[in-house]
C-alpha cells in the first residue's frame, strides 16, 4: 500500500470535482439553506444599487438602506454557515445538525465581528495580489468552521487561519476557477468606479472609458474564466427569454422594444448576480472539503465516514451469515452433528499451539508430590516414550531385513547358496558401516562450517533494499543494517526515511527475539496483536511498541513532520522496549547506539 498523500497535496481539480459531486448529491433542503440567505441579500444589493443610481432623493435614504443591507449581509453569512455545516454533516454521513438558540446567537456574534472585516481587507488584498488567496480562504473557513460552540471568536479566527494556510497552490486554483469574487470586483469597477470617474473628468471620458473597459474585460477573462463563461451564458439566456416570449406568446418587453437594452447596466448586473448564486455554493463546498481533509489526518473522520456509508452492506452480509449459520441448521444439513462439531473443536483447542490460551491446571493424580518429583516423573515418562519409539523402529527394520532372506534357494543354480546366518551377519556389518560413514560425513560437514573464516560471510554483503518501497519488509536487512541506514539518512537530513529505517530495525529485533514473525503481508496491527500474544514478559514492551507504531504511522501515512526530537523520542521508546524484555529475562540490555545529530 502506498503512503497516502497529505490533504494539502491533493490536486485542486480532484477537490473541485468532489465539491460538485457533494453539492449534487446533497438533499435539496441544504441548497435551500444557502439560497434562503443569499437571495434576500442579492435582491437587496440590486435594489440598493438601482435606488442609489435612479432615485431623486437617494442621498436622503442612503443611511437606512445601508443599515438594512448590512443586516441582510449578516443574515446571508449566518445561512451560509448553516449551509456549510449541513454539507459537512452530509459528507460525514451524519444526521443534519440541530441548532439551539445559544448556538445561533454565538454564531451570529462571531460572523458579525469577523466577516465585515473582509469587505475592507479583501479589496485591498486584491490590489496587492499576493495575500488575496490566503485572506479569501481565511474568510471562507470562518464560515465553514463556525458551529456555534466557540464562545470566543478569537479561537474561531485562529482555527480558520490554520486551515487557510494549508495547500496554498490548491487554494489559488480553486479561487481562480470557482470563486465569484473576481467577477464581483469587475462589476464593482464597471458600475461604481467608472461612472464616478466619468463625472469627475468628462473631457477624457471616452478615451479613458474605452481603455479601462478593454483592460478590465481582459483581466477578468484571465483571472476568472469560468465566471466569465457563466456570465455570458446568463446574458444570452436573459436576452433569449424575452425574444421567446414575443415569438411564442406575443408578449412585448422592454428588451424587445428598445434596441441595446440587453446591454443595460441593470441587465448585466442581474447576470452577474446569477453567476454569483451559481458559483458561490460550489466554492463553499470546496472549503468544506478542505477543512474535512485537514481534520481527518488527526481524527480519522474520513475512515469513519466510509465505514458509515458501507454499514448497510455490512449489515446485510452479517444478516445473511446469521441466517446461514443460525441454530446449527447448516451444520446439520452438511452431515455434521453438533456433538461431533463440539468434540472436534475441543480436540483442536487441546493442541499445543493453543495451550497458552487455556488456564494452567494441576493433575489430580500428582496431588501431594513436590515439584522435584513431578519433574523427575515427567522426564522419566518422556525418556521411556523415546526409548520405546526407537525400539519400535529397530524391530521394524530388523523384521524387514530378515524377510529379505526367507526366500527358498533356487535349485536350478549350479552352486549352493551361502548360509542364512552368514548373510545376516554380512548385512549387519554393512548397515553399521553405512551408519558410521554417514556419521563421519555429518561431523566433517559441521566441522568445515565451524572452521570457515568470518571474513567470507562479511564479504557477501546483501544488496541495500529500497527504503521508500512499501514492499520492503524488516527481514530484508538485519537489525544493525537498518540502524546503519538510519544514521546515514539522518546525516543527510532525511528524517522521514530515517524514521522508517528505525521502525524496520525494531521489527527485525522483535523477529530475532521470537516475539513476532516478519511477513510482507502483515500490517502493523497484526504485529501488535502478535506481540500481545507472545510478549508475556515486560509490562512496558507492548505499550512502547504501540507508541512507536503510532509515531511512525503519523509521519509515514499522515502529515506530521519528522525531526531530531521525534527521532530521539522514537529511540527512547525502542530502548524502553528492549530494557523491558531484558529485565524480565534477567539480562543486561546491550548498549544502544544513539542517533547522530543530522547535518541539517
Amino acid at each position: 500500500m502506498k503512503a497516502r498523500r497529505a490533504p494539502e497535496d491533493r490536486r485542486a481539480f480532484l477537490v473541485m470535482e468532489e465539491a460538485v459531486a457533494l453539492v449534487r448529491n446533497a438533499p435539496l433542503r441544504i441548497l435551500a439553506y444557502y439560497y434562503a440567505g443569499s437571495l434576500p441579500f442579492v435582491l437587496g444589493v440590486f435594489y440598493f444599487w438601482a435606488d442609489i443610481t435612479m432615485h431623486a432623493d437617494a442621498y436622503a435614504r442612503i443611511g437606512p438602506l445601508a443599515l438594512a443591507l448590512g443586516g441582510l449581509f449578516l443574515w446571508m453569512k449566518c445561512w451560509h454557515t448553516i449551509y456549510a455545516r449541513a454539507l459537512d454533516a452530509h459528507l460525514r454521513d451524519l444526521p443534519p445538525p440541530v441548532w439551539s438558540g445559544r448556538q445561533i446567537l454565538r454564531m451570529a456574534i462571531n460572523q458579525l465581528i469577523l466577516q465585515p472585516i473582509g469587505l475592507v481587507v479583501l479589496p485591498l488584498s486584491l490590489l496587492l495580489v499576493l495575500p488575496f488567496g490566503w485572506l479569501y480562504a481565511y474568510f471562507q473557513h470562518l464560515t465553514v468552521l463556525d458551529d456555534g460552540e466557540e464562545s470566543n471568536y478569537r479561537a474561531l479566527a485562529r482555527r480558520a487561519w490554520e486551515h487557510a494556510q494549508k495547500a496554498p497552490r490548491q487554494n489559488l486554483i480553486c479561487v481562480w476557477l470557482l470563486s465569484p469574487v473576481l467577477l464581483i470586483a469587475a462589476l464593482t469597477v464597471w458600475f461604481v468606479f467608472l461612472p464616478t470617474f466619468g463625472e469627475a473628468a468628462p473631457v477624457f471620458m471616452n478615451i479613458v472609458l474605452a481603455l479601462l473597459l478593454m483592460g478590465m474585460i481582459l483581466l477578468t477573462v484571465l483571472l476568472n474564466p469560468l465566471g466569465v463563461i457563466l456570465a455570458i451564458n446568463f446574458v444570452a439566456l436573459l436576452a433569449l427569454i424575452p425574444q421567446l416570449l414575443r415569438m411564442l406568446l406575443g408578449i412585448e418587453t422592454v428588451i424587445t422594444r428598445v434596441a441595446g437594452a440587453a446591454f443595460d447596466p441593470s441587465f448585466l448586473f442581474a447576470a452577474g448576480c446569477l453567476t454569483f448564486l451559481s458559483l458561490d455554493p460550489l466554492a463553499k463546498a470546496v472549503y468544506v472539503l478542505r477543512s474535512f481533509y485537514t481534520t481527518s489526518t488527526r481524527t480519522g473522520d474520513d475512515l469513519r465516514a466510509e465505514l458509515r456509508r458501507i454499514r448497510t452492506a455490512i449489515t446485510v452480509v452479517m444478516l445473511i451469515a446469521g441466517l446461514l449459520c443460525g441454530g446449527g441448521a447448516w451444520a446439520t444439513e452438511s452431515g455434521v452433528s453438533p456433538t461431533d462439531l463440539d468434540s472436534s473443536i475441543e480436540q483442536v483447542l487441546e493442541q499445543r499451539e493453543f495451550m497458552w490460551r487455556t488456564p494452567r491446571l494441576e493433575p489430580r493424580q500428582f496431588e501431594g508430590e513436590g515439584a522435584v518429583m513431578r519433574s523427575l516423573r515427567w522426564a522419566a515418562e518422556h525418556i521411556e516414550n523415546a526409548v520405546e519409539t526407537v525400539r519400535e523402529w529397530y524391530n521394524r527394520v530388523r523384521e524387514w531385513y530378515r524377510s529379505q532372506f526367507e526366500r527358498e534357494p533356487d535349485p536350478g543354480r549350479g552352486f549352493s547358496p551361502m548360509p542364512r546366518s552368514t548373510l545376516e551377519t554380512v548385512g549387519y556389518v554393512l548397515m553399521v558401516g553405512v551408519l558410521m560413514a554417514a556419521a563421519i560425513l555429518a561431523w566433517r560437514t559441521w566441522r568445515m562450517r565451524q572452521l570457515r573464516p568470518a571474513e567470507s560471510i562479511e564479504q557477501a554483503e546483501p544488496d541495500m533494499p529500497d527504503i521508500e518501497d512499501e514492499g520492503t519488509s524488516a527481514d530484508a536487512l538485519p537489525e544493525d543494517g537498518w540502524l546503519a541506514m538510519a544514521h546515514d539518512l539522518m546525516a543527510k537530513g532525511d528524517h522521514r526515511l530515517a524514521l522508517r529505517a528505525l521502525f524496520l530495525a525494531s521489527l527485525a529485533w522483535l523477529h530475532r527475539q521470537g516475539l513476532v514473525a516478519v511477513d510482507r503481508g502483515k500490517s502493523n496491527r497484526d504485529y501488535l496483536r502478535e506481540l500481545d500474544r507472545r510478549g508475556h514478559g515486560g509490562s512496558e514492551l507492548l505499550p512502547a511498541f504501540q507508541s512507536m507504531v503510532s509515531q511512525f504511522e503519523r509521519v509515514w501515512y499522515g502529515q506530521h513532520e519528522a525531526d531530531d526530537e521525534l527521532l530521539r523520542a522514537f529511540m527512547a521508546r525502542r530502548e524502553q522496549m528492549q530494557r523491558s524484555l531484558h529485565a524480565v529475562e534477567g539480562q543486561q540490555p546491550p548498549a544502544l547506539t544513539q542517533p547522530r545529530e543530522s547535518a541539517s
